[in-house]
């Protein structure tokens, strides 16, 4: 194990590293320090939160599920509509939210269990993924859940099926995941504390083609993509390709120290998810890396320094993300923090021309 000392020099190590290796980036995208928007009154520390169009509007929706909800195995779910206030041309959270139900059980829903919001059969709704990977009986197991949005009225199950095997999303993706964990080559006396300091799953639009794909990070040099399809047995995970990183040299865009999570969104208004990055240290500094989708491979800038939320005590953060905000077509940076009690909104607007 290494102690805090050896650990505090590591990551200095690691940071000059990527320092270095910024110098063959691409010029930074510039995003603006954090604007606090206050969040309706009902918003709660819910156990899992997510952005998406619920709607059809073209306009994000934030989406609440909490265990709470969760009676017999069925789970219902709220959002929080956003809408454009004609009077001041800014986009506002309505004050009341819609309960949504989702029409089957989904037995093994907890808080362990990841959420991706994902438009996954291109109908302009978002739709939800519920994934969890754990160990059963000395056994690696990852359960997926589609919810399909029906017309922003209720949620159905929906079955994905991999195009090119016999084996079942879940299954597939745990053998690639060991595979990856297996010849991950860790330093001496460095331990992976857990899945997610390796694994980054998420799903999002990579080809523009209006339907959100399945991405899986396996290390900073690793990246794959699985693309959706429509078939007459609903939709399937078809067509794979590897994702690279263009730069000079060895890739080293995601040097997972410091790193505390991943998303992808559309940061250039081209139609295609780009890959952002995201480090804190201490209570105000964040660092926001950006890679362009360039189609088969990703193309990353300089990091920026985001102030997260001004030196408050009362600041809790919990939760980060990524989405277009104001409207613009760009997606903008988010963070989801406790003030006391209440849950407030900071928005990093992507000021990219």
């Amino acid at each position: 194990m290494l102690t805090a000392c050896d650990e505090s020099k590591r990551s200095q190590r690691m940071f000059d590293r990527k320092q270095q290796i910024n110098q063959h980036y691409q010029p930074p995208l510039t995003f603006t320090n954090t604007k606090v928007v206050s969040l309706p009154t009902g918003v709660e520390n819910v156990t899992k939160r997510g952005f998406g169009d619920f709607n059809g509007d073209g306009i994000v929706d934030m989406l609440e599920i909490d265990r709470s909800f969760w009676k017999g195995g069925k789970i219902s779910v709220r959002v929080f509509y956003r809408y454009l206030d004609k009077k001041d041309n800014k986009i506002k959270f309505n004050s009341k939210p819609k309960k949504l139900a989702l029409k089957f059980k989904l037995g093994w829903f907890s808080s362990a269990t990841k959420i991706d919001i994902a438009d996954v059969n291109g109908d302009g709704f978002a739709d939800i993924v519920f994934s969890q990977y754990y160990r059963r009986f000395m056994k690696d197991r990852l359960h997926f859940g589609f919810a399909l949005n029906q017309k922003g009225q209720y949620f159905t199950e929906e079955k994905i099926k991999l195009g090119y095997t016999e084996r079942s999303f879940g299954e597939e993706m745990v053998i690639r995941i060991n595979k990856a964990i297996e010849a991950y080559e860790l330093d001496e006396n460095e331990e992976m504390d857990s899945f997610s300091d390796l694994i980054q799953m998420d799903w999002a639009d990579m080809d523009g083609n209006g339907s959100d794909d399945f991405v899986i990070i396996y290390t900073s040099r690793e990246m794959e993509v699985i693309y959706t399809k429509k078939s007459v047995n609903g939709i399937e995970l078809g067509e794979e390709a590897k994702l690279g990183v263009t730069e000079r040299g060895e890739s080293n865009f995601l040097i997972w120290n410091g790193i505390k999570g991943t998303d992808w969104a559309d940061v250039n208004s081209d139609g295609k998810a780009d890959l952002l990055s995201y480090r804190v240290f201490g209570r105000e500094k964040l660092y926001l890396g950006v890679a362009l989708n360039q189609g088969k491979a990703l193309v990353p800038h300089h990091e920026i320094t985001l102030k997260a939320f001004k030196q408050n005590p009362t600041f809790k953060l919990f939760k980060y993300d990524s989405f277009d905000a104001n409207g613009d077509g760009k997606a903008d940076f988010i963070k989801i923090a406790h003030q006391g009690n209440k849950p407030v909104m900071g928005v990093c607007i992507n000021q990219m021309k």
